[in-house]
């Protein structure tokens, strides 16, 4: 299952652990997170414990000011595991699975993005206050359109099923996908809770519409007080920075804890969910998204195949123009003119994008074969995953990932 941007070690196919053993001495974090995920430590998968060791640091260091700063982040995934289990009750299982794939595989990138926008927020920490603003407001901007507008979908489609929303009640999960935001967060506030035993409305924690309109539409104003105006229409609303940090920092803890309540559901429910291979996929199919998966990371399928005795996706994929060179990015912003030199992609970190996104079709092949090559047709080498390994791995069937059978040949990183 995935993993939040917090915790995701950068090296290939690696993640980080480290953290785990000394945290999970502390009584403090033991006695919550057993009880707020009313199981043992113990039973709870490897490759899912530094997502929820994670999610509890950042709650503390987002709200290290609020007396209880694990309180919101409890409450949260609370409320999005029990719509979820009356989504469940109802029998809305291939609904949920097909939830749950298309918001891993939506936020994935969403996740790299947010990572960037932090490591930018720390770069012009000292900087002047507009150019702060304008970091922040890329970070708002990442976790609104491309993360908590995914993770808020299940459950949004589970209220809708629940209290027979009179338009989207008998609506495909799909559909649902495609609402923003802003819509999804009204229906949250407008449905009836009498029936709900926590607050669903916590789903919608930092979630301003004027805001993210505003963003949008670049229709702010600086002020002279360390503030700025968000003005959408006939709208506007005047914040300080430290009032935008703090509604910024809420959508996060937001998406945290959406994140985790959705893993640890699936992974509570994976013997009663269909989570194996995905039987509907053709060969054409798989072939067509792999094809699009390939061409997402920076790289031109030129020729995949299915070698069925070998239950192997085949691959070969060429480098795009430029590829191993840095580019420049030109633009202007407010009249000013600006340049930046974007570096070269790695392919390790392609590749590494590619095989996660192939694992998440859940298909019947046991094998990733891809081969690279350069822009003069030659060959770079080959890469051959274990897919069948990986694929268990993501989706929780299996606790650990060996490495060693995971590459099973390598010629090309």
């Amino acid at each position: 299952m995935s993993l939040p941007y917090y915790n995701r070690n950068k090296k290939s196919f690696e993640r980080e652990h480290t953290v785990l053993p000394f945290l999970l001495m502390l009584p403090d974090i033991k006695e919550r997170i057993q009880d707020l995920f009313d199981r043992d430590l113990d039973e709870i998968p490897e490759n899912l414990l530094p997502s929820i060791v994670a999610g509890y640091q950042s709650a503390q260091t987002l709200f290290h000011s609020k007396k209880d700063p694990l309180e919101d982040w409890e409450n949260i995934i609370r409320a999005y595991i029990e719509v979820l289990n009356l989504l469940f009750g109802l029998g809305k299982r291939d609904e949920i699975v097909e939830g749950y794939n298309t918001t891993m595989s939506r936020i994935m990138e969403g996740q790299e993005d947010l990572h960037h926008s932090i490591v930018q927020l720390e770069k012009v920490e000292d900087a002047d206050i507009e150019v702060r603003f304008k970091a922040l407001m890329d970070k708002y901007h990442t976790l609104y359109e491309f993360l908590v507008k995914h993770t808020i979908t299940l459950p949004v489609f589970g209220l809708d099923v629940i209290f027979e929303h009179k338009r989207d009640a008998n609506a495909p999960i799909e559909k649902h996908f495609k609402d923003d935001l802003s819509y999804k967060s009204k229906k949250i506030l407008e449905h009836p809770t009498d029936d709900l035993q926590n607050d669903i409305d916590l789903l919608c924690l930092g979630v301003d519409k004027l805001i993210r309109n505003s963003i949008s539409h670049k229709s702010f104003e600086y002020g002279t007080q360390n503030d700025i105006k968000f003005i959408d229409r006939n709208n506007s609303k005047k914040i300080t920075f430290t009032r935008f940090k703090n509604i910024t920092n809420a959508l996060e803890l937001n998406f945290i804890a959406q994140a985790a309540a959705l893993s640890l559901f699936v992974f509570d429910k994976q013997e009663e969910l269909n989570l194996g291979p995905t039987k509907d996929l053709t060969d054409r199919r798989v072939i067509q998204l792999v094809s699009n998966i390939i061409s997402e990371n920076d790289l031109v399928a030129e020729n995949i195949e299915i070698i069925t005795g070998e239950s192997k996706i085949k691959c070969i994929a060429k480098k795009r123009s430029g590829f191993d060179s840095p580019s420049q990015v030109f633009g202007n912003i407010d009249g000013k003119r600006f340049s930046k030199e974007v570096p070269a992609p790695k392919l390790s970190r392609c590749l590494n994008h590619i095989v996660t996104r192939v694992a998440m079709l859940n298909t019947k092949f046991e094998k990733l074969e891809i081969e690279v090559i350069n822009y003069k047709e030659e060959s770079e080498g080959a890469i051959i995953f274990n897919l069948k390994v990986f694929t268990e791995y993501y989706n929780g069937r299996s606790d650990k990932l060996n490495l060693l059978s995971f590459i099973e040949s390598n010629t090309l990183i």
